[in-house]
């Protein structure tokens, strides 16, 4: 949305520049066709705008870029308001709750959406009111077909400039297939060992168990007492009184489900998930030993690594796409750059301004640079500050900072704080910033840092 607030700026110079070029060509017309200057400034401004429109699609392409970014993301990703009004979305949940574009659901609520999609907002009210995110909830629900859908949600609050939340953003993601390949490893029990908790040893181990790790039934009996000691993960190992007190409270047929790591003979650690019964009783009712199934999850648990790897990798390319978004910078001319921004500035993004600009200023080596806040409501005294210390910044690179676009309402802000803007030129709008650092005939004055007429 700021990427096209800044289009229709945008679209509102170029047309204005439009009109002063018309101005200019019926003055000069009457006055002083043969004019030899008049011809250049014409030219110049025909090139003023030639610039603008490339600005323009420079921009559009920015919110296409965001937006394509956000459209790669294998799960479902939007945000809405408190009153559950979609501000945002991408393609992945515009196509799960059933329409072609990511236009086409702005603005639709939770009535307006699939019985399905109505599920995605079960916990949104838990996290407006108490303001904290919700992670790896699972939902399961039938879908209009009757199948039934297992999704993991992450919730967090939107907040606004002064830390209120405004709204939530959701994560979906349809697990239903891990589910049911879980629900398989469960069925499949094919790794079995007895072991007697009394003398801490194993007692039998089918040829399966034996071949996954590595060992002979001999081998693994010959550890004796040290049998655990030997073969599991020192972390899990400590971890073995309180399974096994666990186990001993077992009623008959309850499972006792756990997971942990075991060395294989090659000295490659594995994780395995435990499934265990008591095996058999003494004469007080108390365990002798119990039946382990045993599942080699290491693949499972690999390919949980990798998720989240690339989700941080996802999550680190959004961030910087989106700072790149947020403070756009624009060369204008030789020597010239503008830096458009759009709606709230916070200290965070007041940084970032200064750092994008003061890279810009070493980069298109300019010494003027023009920050355009016709398209931000407020300011507070840190960011108005941050503002004169970058100018201050500017100043030491040999560039001058020009503030244009000050609103009304910003200008009250400044007056009422009391702020110090330094030596920043201001102007009330862009096109007054244009002509006092283009002047009239495009001419530079080699003595100074601005155009002069």
């Amino acid at each position: 949305m700021c990427c096209k607030r800044v289009h229709y700026l945008t679209v509102q110079h170029i047309n204005q520049v439009k009109v002063s070029t018309a101005i200019s060509e019926s003055t000069m017309t009457n006055d002083s066709m043969n004019n030899a200057s008049a011809e250049q400034e014409i030219a110049a401004l025909r090139q003023r705008i030639i610039n603008l429109e490339h600005a323009n699609t420079a921009l559009q392409y920015d919110l296409q870029l965001f937006q394509s970014v956000i459209d790669t993301l294998p799960f479902s990703l939007f945000w809405k308001d408190r009153h559950s009004t979609i501000i945002g979305c991408n393609q992945a949940f515009a196509t799960a709750v059933g329409y072609n574009t990511t236009i086409e659901v702005l603005g639709k609520t939770g009535n307006d959406l699939p019985t399905e999609a109505i599920a995605y907002q079960a916990d949104d009210h838990e996290t407006l009111e108490q303001n904290m995110p919700t992670y790896n909830r699972i939902t399961s629900l039938t879908d209009t077909n009757g199948t039934q859908l297992w999704l993991e949600t992450n919730k967090a609050p939107l907040q606004g400039r002064h830390g209120e939340t405004i709204g939530v953003v959701d994560t979906v993601q349809d697990i239903t297939q891990n589910k049911l390949s879980e629900r398989l490893l469960n069925s499949v029990a094919s790794h079995v060992y007895v072991y007697n908790i009394v003398k801490q040893t194993n007692v039998w181990a089918n040829s399966d168990l034996t071949a996954m790790m590595g060992y002979t039934l001999a081998d693994l009996q010959a550890f004796g007492d040290a049998l655990l000691a030997n073969l599991l993960h020192a972390d899990d190992l400590a971890q073995i009184p309180t399974w096994q007190t666990q186990i001993m409270q077992l009623e008959d047929g309850q499972i006792f489900e756990y997971e942990y790591r075991m060395r294989r003979s090659d000295g490659e650690w594995i994780w395995l998930m435990d499934r265990t019964v008591v095996f058999t009783r003494d004469a007080d009712g108390q365990v002798i030993e119990y039946l382990g199934t045993v599942q080699d999850i290491t693949a499972l648990k690999m390919a949980e690594v990798d998720r989240v790897s690339l989700q941080q990798h996802i999550i680190n390319a959004q961030r910087d796409a989106l700072s790149e978004l947020s403070t756009p910078l624009i060369p204008l001319a030789d020597g010239v750059i503008i830096m458009p921004l759009i709606g709230t500035i916070d200290p965070e993004r007041a940084l970032q301004v200064m750092e994008t600009l003061l890279d810009g200023i070493g980069q298109y080596q300019a010494d003027i640079a023009i920050l355009d806040i016709t398209g931000v409501r407020t300011i507070d005294t840190q960011v108005a500050s941050a503002l004169v210390r970058t100018a201050q910044a500017a100043r030491l690179l040999g560039a001058q900072v020009m503030l244009s676009g000050i609103s009304a309402e910003v200008a009250q802000t400044l007056v009422h704080l009391g702020a110090d803007l330094g030596d920043i030129t201001t102007q009330s709008n862009l096109h007054s910033s244009l002509m006092e650092v283009f002047g009239t005939d495009m001419r530079r004055d080699n003595s100074t840092s601005l155009f002069t007429v």
